[in-house]
């Protein structure tokens, strides 16, 4: 069976099970793949120990990287089991008044995320708790009738998700942000691997330039935007907004786009520390680079800091 019809199937026939029941198994799975994929085992368990606390302590190391497969099988079951209406009103948002006053503003707000174990209800969450409209650029999946089946399930949450490697992609988000629509991307990946080298848990990796890049053009906010599961479900978000003069018109060229990007990574960083089970690019393995950081004598020749937006 190719595996866009699994998915049409899981999508038809598992939202008529008892959701209980599909986490019970999807948990008891997670440890069956932790056992027997040990490539991805050792992948995962490679990237989390660049978080100094896990590398520090080799046995919270391996129980995280465990509980990374399980929260990665329940972000399925969350994604073929959508939640009901009003989960917004279920989930526990901090810093809520900090973020209403930045909407307030009346400009577009760049949503700066990652790859969380609670991403597929989360969305649903976002969208009922924005008062306005909501554009994502997302990676796409191998066959491409997979990619469109699974894009067609995830804008039921209102969100509008676009291929991320297209160009009429970036004009969109330029669009809605100058509207004053909202734009939701991802900081701890650089998908199209056109971003900037800066240090990531001590350690070279590319960074995605896209919310700098989208913010000067627009002159929206920039809010970082966290989400994560509870042990018993309840999920828990975060909404808190960056200076509003981190990014300005001058904002340009590698060395001041890697200025701009620091206190975001080191936001990231923080949410990663505090739910490294939760952090699914941990299965990815494109984020760290064996190549240095460039010098500020090199920056002029490297990344994307002046033009093309990569938007993680």
């Amino acid at each position: 069976m190719n595996k866009t019809r699994l998915f049409r199937l899981a999508f038809r026939w598992l939202p008529r099970l008892p959701r209980p029941l599909v986490r019970t198994i999807a948990s008891g799975a997670a440890m069956v793949l932790w056992a027997v994929a040990g490539g991805t085992r050792r992948r995962v368990r490679a990237n989390l120990a660049h978080l100094p606390t896990l590398a520090a302590n080799p046995g919270a190391l391996d129980r995280v990287t465990r509980r990374a497969f399980r929260a990665l099988l329940l972000n399925y079951v969350d994604l073929f089991i959508p939640p009901t209406p009003g989960i917004a009103r279920h989930i526990v948002i901090k810093n809520k008044a900090a973020y209403q006053a930045v909407e307030a503003e009346g400009r577009g707000i760049i949503f700066v995320g990652m790859h969380s174990g609670s991403f597929e209800w989360g969305q649903y969450a976002l969208q009922e708790f924005s008062a306005r409209p909501i554009v994502a650029p997302v990676e796409t999946l191998q066959p491409p009738a997979l990619f469109e089946l699974v894009l067609q399930e995830r804008r039921k949450s209102g969100i509008h998700f676009l291929p991320i490697s297209e160009s009429t992609t970036l004009r969109e988000m330029i669009a809605a942000l100058r509207r004053g629509d909202n734009v939701l991307v991802a900081l701890d990946r650089d998908v199209l691997q056109t971003g900037v080298i800066m240090p990531f848990f001590g350690a070279p990796a590319r960074i995605p330039t896209g919310p700098i890049a989208l913010a000067r053009l627009t002159g929206a906010r920039l809010v970082q935007l966290s989400l994560w599961r509870e042990e018993h479900g309840r999920l828990v978000g975060a909404l808190n907004p960056f200076p509003p003069n981190l990014v300005g018109p001058d904002t340009r060229g590698d060395d001041a786009v890697r200025r701009a990007l620091q206190p975001m990574v080191t936001a990231l960083e923080r949410t990663i520390l505090a739910h490294p089970d939760h952090w699914l690019a941990a299965f990815a393995d494109d984020i760290w680079v064996t190549e240095a950081p460039a010098t500020p004598s090199q920056a002029n020749g490297q990344g994307n800091g002046n033009s093309r937006v990569s938007a993680g």
